[in-house]
C-alpha cells in the first residue's frame, strides 16, 4: 500500500482517478500525484475544524504534521437521517431552490453546526421530496376518501414572463378542524373563464378524489 494513503487525510478524500481526489465535505476536486500535501492544505483552509497542528520539539508547528482529529468522531446514522430530513424540510417549507444544499455558505454552516455530517447533494433532497410528496399525495387522498363535503377554489395568476398558472386547492373538516390541501399547481393556456375554470376544477377532483 502507498505510504502516502496511511495519512488520516484520506478519511475525508475519494480518489476519482490517479491525478483527481475528491473532498468528502465539500465536493472539491483536487489535483493529485502520490502527496497529501494538497489535501492537508485543502482541510486546513476550507475545513478547519477537521484539523490540528501537531508540534515538533521546540514548539514549532509544520505542515506535514497536520493530522485529521475528527476521523474517529462520526455522524450517527439515526442523526445524519435527521439532518437530511430536516434539511429537506427546510428546502420544501421556505421553497427553496434545490441547489440551495451544494450552495458554499451552507455547507459552512453545516461543518460548523456538525462537522462530522457529510453534506447531501441534490439528488439526495429531490429523491427526498420526491417521497415526500407521495407520502403527502395519499395522506390527502385517504382524507378526502373519508369526508363527506369538500369545497374547491382557484387562483389564477400569470407570472412577468406571462407565463400561465393555476392552483387547485380543497377544503374541508376533519375532527371539526378546517383543512387546507393544495391538490395542484399547473400550467394553463387557456383563458380564465368561468367553463376553463370549471374543467380544471373536474380533472383535479377526478385526479385526486
Amino acid at each position: 500500500m502507498d505510504r502516502s494513503k496511511r495519512s488520516s487525510v484520506w478519511n475525508f478524500f475519494d480518489k476519482r482517478s490517479e491525478t483527481i481526489v475528491v473532498c468528502k465535505l465539500c465536493k472539491a476536486e483536487l489535483a493529485y500525484s502520490s502527496s497529501t500535501g494538497s489535501m492537508l492544505n485543502h482541510m486546513k483552509h476550507k475545513h478547519p475544524s477537521s484539523v490540528t497542528s501537531a508540534t515538533q520539539p521546540g514548539g514549532q508547528s509544520s505542515m506535514s504534521t497536520f493530522v485529521v482529529t475528527s476521523s474517529s468522531h462520526h455522524c450517527r446514522p439515526d442523526k445524519a437521517n435527521k439532518i437530511t430530513d430536516m434539511i429537506t424540510d427546510m428546502v420544501a417549507i421556505d421553497t427553496l431552490p434545490i441547489a440551495f444544499v451544494e450552495g458554499t455558505g451552507f455547507r459552512r454552516l453545516m461543518e460548523f453546526l456538525e462537522p462530522a455530517y457529510i453534506p447531501c447533494g441534490r439528488k439526495t433532497i429531490t429523491s427526498q421530496l420526491e417521497k415526500r410528496y407521495k407520502e403527502c399525495a395519499a395522506k390527502v387522498k385517504a382524507d378526502l376518501k373519508a369526508t363527506t363535503n369538500t369545497a374547491l377554489t382557484t387562483d389564477a395568476r400569470t407570472t412577468p414572463t406571462t407565463e400561465n398558472y393555476v392552483t387547485i386547492t380543497c377544503h374541508y373538516i376533519d375532527e371539526w378542524k378546517l383543512q387546507s390541501a393544495v391538490l395542484q399547481t399547473r400550467p394553463t393556456n387557456d383563458r380564465h373563464t368561468g367553463e376553463n375554470l370549471a374543467n380544471v376544477l373536474k380533472s383535479a377532483a377526478l385526479t385526486n378524489c
